[in-house]
């Protein structure tokens, strides 16, 4: 039995086009979006934004962040701390987001991500017969990898921050403690 070239040819490509189609029917990660509410990363309080914001800055400045991003008009803050052990480094981002209620509070939104970085060091250094270091040349190169990003799902970090926020709106400002004249 012959088969004809254009057979040949027809099965090839829908095959091919099949194979294809396979390759692309890989789990999608928008599904993970819309999977409900996080109420572990969000809080109400009964204050006004302005005071909030204060309290938001001085919390974070006292959990060891450093602070990168603040846009007060828009009351979104963005911080970071870094845990570093030899050549590795962990950070920690914090997004901040303060929003309006509809009670007249102030709702805090907070999200953090992980990321893992790791440091890899090349010497330019010369050496004669692997022993005798030559003058001239040198100098240490540093790259930067990152070994991943993570969000920060759990409910204890979240819990231990509101914690920290609600302790700093308890406690009076300095501004308030003083006295005019």
């Amino acid at each position: 039995m012959k088969t004809e070239p254009r057979t040949v040819w027809r099965t090839a490509a829908l095959l091919t086009a099949a194979w294809t189609a396979a390759g692309c029917g890989g789990p999608s990660a928008y599904k993970d979006v819309f999977q409900g509410p996080r109420p572990e990363n969000a809080r109400m309080f009964s204050i006004d934004q302005a005071t909030c914001w204060a309290a938001v800055n001085r919390t974070v400045l006292a959990l060891n962040f450093t602070p990168e991003q603040q846009d007060e008009v828009k009351r979104l803050l963005q911080a970071t701390r870094y845990f570093g052990k030899n050549r590795r480094t962990r950070a920690v981002r914090l997004t901040v987001s303060l929003q309006p209620s509809r009670e007249g509070g102030t709702m805090v939104y907070a999200n953090a991500t992980e990321v893992a970085e790791r440091v890899f060091t090349r010497s330019h250094r010369r050496f004669f017969l692997w022993m005798i270091p030559l003058p001239g040349g040198g100098g240490i190169e540093a790259n930067r990898v990152k070994e991943g990003e993570w969000t920060v799902s759990d409910p204890a970090f979240y819990a231990q921050f509101f914690e920290a926020l609600g302790r700093e709106l308890e406690t009076p400002t300095a501004s308030a403690d003083r006295k005019p004249g």
